[in-house]
């Protein structure tokens, strides 16, 4: 442990924050948008990003949706980017999923998807999470191919 990051025995970065956070399940909405996801990972005592969600624990499951504002396929890759953006930022964010997609999905559908809440590492007391696809998406950088949307419908 390094300052407020992690490295685990692969130096896959995490990171945490030394302010105790609330807890919020209780104004949770029961689907997130990207915004909102990526507000999971925001200590909100402190505005930090973490590596764990602020209203979800291990085995629970995050139902996501959300419009798509790009489609692109790369048959490199032979994997297909959707985009959505992040409210706060303005930023286009891309998640990819294995295979041409595109004639099934076009700009402007809602895209929903569901994502278990797994553990991916612990230091101390402090347990790291994130969803399953990160963890898949992840494993891309080690050969595997990208994770099958088929898996978070």
């Amino acid at each position: 442990m390094k300052g407020n990051y992690y490295y685990d025995d692969t130096n896959r970065v995490y990171q945490f924050s030394d302010t105790p956070s609330q807890n919020r399940s209780s104004l949770a909405p029961s689907v997130l948008d990207l915004t909102e996801l990526n507000n999971q990972f925001v200590n909100q005592a402190d505005g930090k990003t973490v590596d764990y969600l602020a209203d979800f624990d291990h085995g629970d499951v995050v139902s996501f949706s959300d419009t798509i504002v790009d489609i692109q396929y790369n048959d490199v890759e032979n994997a297909t980017t959707f985009y959505f953006i992040e409210v706060n930022s303005s930023e286009k964010i891309g998640w990819k999923f294995d295979g041409d997609l595109t004639d099934q999905y076009n700009i402007g559908d809602t895209l929903n998807l569901s994502f278990d809440v797994v553990d991916t590492a612990t230091c101390q007391d402090i347990t790291f999470e994130s969803l399953d696809y990160f963890g898949a998406a992840f494993a891309r950088d080690i050969g595997d191919s990208y994770p099958s949307i088929n898996d978070y419908k």
